[in-house]
């Protein structure tokens, strides 16, 4: 599990437990304000809380408006995620991708709009040096 560092401390406490890539098949409440949690792996565990983590990613073959002949079908991806080099700058000259796409390249914090500045400050100074 990959996680920002303020939250890495957080999460991995010895009072939490982490179950990567299971569902939830089955929850029995308990009279002492407990859960009986079942898990699809067929690991059972009694909890005071519940958080589900669903965790998603970027198809950039999904984007509806990119043009699927110039665009889409030359943009090299791993696994849904465009290429980027230093700058955000896709195997496509001109293309930059940022944001949540750009968190395979970039790591997590590049995901969250607070990013933002950074990015348009990175991708506009490449922009600009070309001109």
């Amino acid at each position: 599990m990959i996680l920002e560092a303020w939250l890495d401390a957080r999460v991995h406490q010895p009072n939490i437990y982490i179950h990567e890539k299971t569902v939830i098949v089955a929850v029995n409440a308990r009279s002492d304000l407990t859960f009986d949690v079942l898990l699809d792996d067929d690991s059972t565990c009694n909890v005071h809380h519940i958080i589900l983590a669903t965790g998603y990613h970027p198809n950039m073959h999904n984007v509806a408006f990119l043009d699927r002949v110039t665009i889409l079908n030359p943009l090299e991806t791993v696994e849904g995620y465009p290429v980027l080099d230093t700058e955000f700058q896709s195997n496509l000259p001109n293309l930059y991708v940022t944001g949540l796409a750009a968190t395979r390249d970039f790591g997590p914090f590049f995901g969250f709009t607070v990013a933002c500045p950074v990015a348009a400050k990175i991708i506009g100074e490449q922009v600009a040096s070309h001109q």
